[in-house]
């Protein structure tokens, strides 16, 4: 069985998110226990320190459940009752605290820190436009509610500095934080979609060239039989004539169809390259390609398997694997034709019937005196295509 493993871009954003998650969700938690440590160590008497610890706990539960909101989705929630209702609670708590709790102690720390903490939740919710605005707001409240502390205790003015500087500070690192998440949250989402994007573009184009072979082969079948069932009785010859019409008519259309399904059209190897490094480099794959210069002449039946087998390895690296790099080298040598394809995340070869994938192609190979082998070793998951420069076909359309 193969397993997918995403390649180091995409664990680096994750891992990102992790780090994001770890430093938003928890900080109610923190904070409030740091909090109740400085009170502790203050020796805070045990029925202040007690009311406190349980205002800030119902002060943490709010910012706690909105952080686990927004970061829970590919996209922010909208705003429910429950949201709401937890955070006007923490705010009540912090209001209390500020009325009764000493602002220059362990129970002021709390109130500066999960106040910020609250306004970072706050903002989390505003559109993305507002947001300056209701920082700068936070920031001027948390700075009036100082100011009107330190007048009806008499407390320094630099209460007021340390109030507005430490809310505004740790709102402005955690509303960073998340920005950070939300990032790397859209491009994980770009990279999907580019990926989507790049297979329905080849879906689009083999669609196209479908339609354009079996669209003029109907259209004439459906004009020459219309016109044979028109002729009189006494035109048995003529009947039959434009009956043999439609009938090798048929054939061609069917010849031609396993020849767009099986990629036997005339396109040329360098051509399914192209194809298959553009493909790549849409999902997100740093692609390496290195072709030999100039017209090497090979024979068609060559560079038709050849080109089966640049389509197979393409596929198999978008649907098992996904790599961080991917390389693919033509070589041509004085008698043969050799190719390579390696990438950087296959836990393991990709599995296929016999007659499919890169099984059939080994029997396609092997009959044209060629040989066709891939191996996974040192993380890398390496295929090796090799065909006489003048094999014949090696199989069937």
């Amino acid at each position: 069985m193969t397993h997918r493993t995403d390649p180091p871009g995409v664990r680096d954003l994750a891992r990102l998110r992790q780090c994001v998650w770890w430093t938003l969700v928890p900080s109610p938690a923190v904070m409030f226990g740091f909090t109740v440590w400085a009170m502790v160590r203050d020796g805070e008497p045990a029925v202040r320190a007690g009311v406190t610890a349980v205002v800030l706990a119902v002060a943490a539960v709010g910012p706690t459940w909105s952080f686990l909101r927004v970061t829970g989705t590919e996209e922010p929630p909208p705003v429910d009752r429950r949201e709401i209702g937890m955070l006007t609670a923490a705010a009540g708590a912090l209001a209390v605290l500020a009325v009764t709790a000493d602002p220059s102690g362990a129970a002021g720390f709390g109130l500066l820190t999960h106040g910020a903490v609250l306004a970072t939740a706050v903002l989390l919710r505003l559109p993305a436009g507002r947001r300056p605005v209701g920082l700068a707001a936070v920031t001027i409240l948390a700075i009036g509610v100082a100011a009107g502390l330190s007048w009806w205790r008499g407390l320094p003015a630099s209460t007021v500095t340390v109030a507005g500087l430490g809310v505004f500070s740790i709102a402005t690192g955690l509303w960073m934080s998340w920005w950070q998440y939300d990032v790397a949250r859209q491009l994980e989402l770009a990279r999907r979609v580019t990926g989507e994007l790049a297979v329905a573009r080849e879906r689009l184009r083999f669609a196209a060239e479908l339609h354009d072979i079996q669209g003029h082969h109907l259209q004439v079948i459906a004009l020459k039989s219309e016109l044979a069932a028109r002729l009189r009785p006494d035109c048995a010859d003529e009947a039959v004539a434009l009956m043999r019409e439609v009938q090798q008519l048929a054939h061609d259309a069917l010849r031609d169809t396993r020849a767009v399904v099986a990629g036997y059209r005339r396109v040329s190897l360098r051509t399914e390259i192209g194809n298959a490094s553009r493909v790549l480099s849409s999902a997100g794959i740093d692609t390496a390609v290195r072709l030999p210069p100039g017209d090497t002449g090979w024979h068609e039946s060559v560079e038709r398997d050849m080109g089966l087998l640049v389509r197979e390895a393409t596929t198999n690296v978008l649907r098992h694997a996904s790599p961080r790099r991917c390389e693919l080298t033509l070589e041509a040598e004085p008698s043969a034709m050799v190719i390579t394809i390696r990438n950087d995340g296959a836990d393991e070869a990709p599995v296929a019937a016999a007659g499919t994938g890169l099984t059939g192609l080994r029997d396609r190979f092997t009959a044209a005196s060629g040989a066709l082998d891939w191996e996974h070793a040192s993380g890398w998951f390496t295929i090796r295509g090799r065909l006489p420069a003048a094999a014949g076909t090696g199989g069937t359309s």
